[in-house]
């Protein structure tokens, strides 16, 4: 009776398991349950799919977040506008709006009922389990399907569907952990009885007689070791958890071939955090700014290659901001984007300095189509221009002059040739191989390192230069051509 009381104790010290990994935060603990402007601030659905049912979407956001601690966003948009999969494009989203661990985002393309359910990193294994998030994607799909509705897809039940799958996968786990505390309970209950039962045997033999009380003593230490081993090794096989599933996030990182720049200017998070995304997936680089003033500094400070500006801002109007801009010096173009449609507003927009104007709600695809098509303009009319510029660097490609701070620069066919090939695509790292293919034209059969030999050239003729002041003093000009190990060249003007 003893033993089976130690037995029952130890094992309770044993065998309770810590659920700090495994389980999502309790919502009580963690935080205090969202208010609905923050559930709302969870919904992007600039076509309004939802409609009348938004309150019941919104109200089931907040009861999945009470009873798992899992936060939902939606996000609805025209088409993905990538040639990506939807799985990775809802990544890049996800991990652009840097959230909190248990989140869980739904993103649709309204299109073609296309969708993607990505979890984000940090998440609690139940909710990142493979099979979870398969049958989140399910859960979502039915509802969307042709067949589903005679009225065509529920977005609305599609949404609600997914998050009473979060709840039951949620219920699931909590089961699934009950019945494993059970059996290591169980084990470790036959392992501890086991070990007391050697220890009985041992203490009798002692004293049935002296004479053999020490090779007793040994075998039951003997058998103590094996005991413990066998223990060890059974709540170590206990403890893996060979059905988990890896991590279901896909982190796409985009390599960016170019360096425009796009400055984003509007006061809704939510459609900030949109057109981020997806301009970053069509490969540009891009900051942001949600008032007028904010928008003057950062236009300012990064000069950017094209302005996507919202007309209606908190502080100041984007009319006022582009007259301002443009008082500056300031011509990158501006794309306006607003609710407003009224032709007095589009003429307004025009006049000040616009170039194009996208109304809301709008599509992704169509927005970047707009971007495309007036940087492919403006790149048009810089190209009437016989002078290639980086910084103070000037190649003439009707005279072939090239200057340097307005002196002179005597340069080789292959040398200018070289300059004007990194000049061309100035800001982007071009490979030995490319260099070769376009200077050489395949014609170089030998080393590859004579890229190397010409771009040292370079280097003294065009970086290593002193230059005369207005007041006579001399100085060293800043050097253009930069070298990435491993990579290539490029050449551009030092950001610092």
């Amino acid at each position: 009776m003893l033993m089976l009381v130690i037995a029952v104790a130890l094992t309770g010290v044993i065998a309770t398991p810590s659920y700090a990994d495994e389980a999502a935060p309790s919502p009580t603990a963690a935080a205090t349950t969202p208010s609905a402007e923050d559930v709302s601030a969870n919904i992007v659905d600039t076509q309004n799919l939802l409609g009348d049912n938004l309150g019941a979407v919104t109200d089931a956001i907040k009861e999945t977040y009470e009873r798992t601690g899992v936060t939902v966003r939606l996000i609805y948009v025209n088409s993905f506008n990538t040639d990506k999969q939807p799985d990775a494009w809802a990544a890049q989203t996800l991990k652009s709006l840097d959230p909190p661990p248990n989140t869980v985002l739904l993103a649709v393309a309204s299109n073609d009922g296309n969708l993607a359910v990505v979890v984000s990193p940090d998440s609690a294994e139940w909710l990142r389990n493979r099979k979870t998030v398969d049958k989140l994607s399910e859960a979502a799909s039915a509802p969307l399907t042709d067949d589903a509705d005679a009225n065509g897809p529920n977005w609305a039940k599609s949404a609600i569907d997914m998050m009473q799958a979060i709840q039951t996968a949620k219920s699931t786990s909590t089961s699934s952990t009950a019945a494993s505390v059970g059996i290591i309970v169980m084990i470790g209950a036959v392992a501890v009885l086991l070990i007391g039962a050697v220890v009985v045997i041992v203490v009798r033999r002692r004293r049935e007689t002296e004479r053999d009380a020490e090779r007793v003593v040994e075998d039951g230490e003997a058998q103590d070791d094996d005991a413990r081993k066998g223990t060890a090794e059974t709540a170590q096989a206990s403890d893996a958890d060979p059905a988990s599933g890896g991590a279901s996030v896909v982190v796409i990182i985009c390599s960016m071939s170019n360096e425009t720049s796009i400055v984003v200017v509007d006061d809704e998070p939510s459609i900030r955090e949109l057109l981020v995304a997806s301009l970053h997936f069509a490969g540009y680089e891009v900051e942001t700014a949600a008032s007028g003033s904010e928008a003057i500094e950062v236009i300012e400070k990064t000069q950017p290659d094209l302005i996507i500006l919202d007309v209606m801002l908190p502080d100041i109007d984007g009319f006022t901001v582009t007259r301002r801009i443009r008082q500056e010096g300031i011509d990158a173009p501006v794309l306006f984007l607003t609710a407003r449609d009224d032709t007095q507003d589009k003429v307004m927009g025009l006049t000040v300095g616009g170039d194009d104007y996208v109304t809301k709600p709008f599509s992704l695809e169509e927005v970047v189509a707009r971007i495309r098509a007036i940087l492919r303009r403006t790149r048009e009319q810089e190209q009437d221009d016989p002078i290639i510029r980086v910084g103070d660097l000037e190649i003439n490609e009707d005279s072939h002059d090239v200057t340097r701070a307005g002196k002179p620069i005597e340069l080789s066919p292959t040398e200018y040739k070289l300059l004007r090939y990194l000049m061309d695509n100035k800001g982007r790292v071009l490979s030995k191989a490319q260099i070769l293919d376009h200077v050489w034209q395949y014609d170089w059969g030998g080393d590859a390192a004579i890229v190397e030999s010409y771009i040292s050239y370079l280097r003294k003729k065009v970086d290593d230069l002193e230059v005369e002041d207005e007041d006579g003093t001399t100085h060293k000009v800043q050097p253009l051509i930069e070298t990435k190990r491993g990579i290539g060249y490029m050449i551009r003007v030092p950001k610092n």
